[in-house]
């Protein structure tokens, strides 16, 4: 469930002679936001790990041999912890 939130306060005081002072506060905040995060990233640093070379060229292999999930792309995940103030 999504929810924003807006809040305000607002004093006013008259000090004398005509003159009014007034102090506010607004406030929006977000919980529950949504977020899209990789969970089938390629790990920080893998393309240059000996273990994930290919033996006949030496050049790294394909990025889908050695993710989380073999063989599989990128697989989005939706997230709902996001917060803002």
């Amino acid at each position: 469930m999504l929810a924003s939130f807006n809040s305000s306060f607002d004093v006013h005081r008259n000090i004398g002679w005509g003159t009014v002072v007034d102090a506010a506060y607004v406030s929006t905040l977000g919980r529950h936001l949504s977020d899209f995060r990789n969970i089938n990233l390629v790990p920080y640093g893998a393309r240059f790990l000996a273990s994930n070379q290919d033996p006949t060229t030496g050049r790294p292999l394909p990025d889908d041999f050695f993710r989380p999930y073999p063989g599989y792309g990128n697989i989005p995940m939706q997230y709902f912890d996001i917060t803002s103030s």
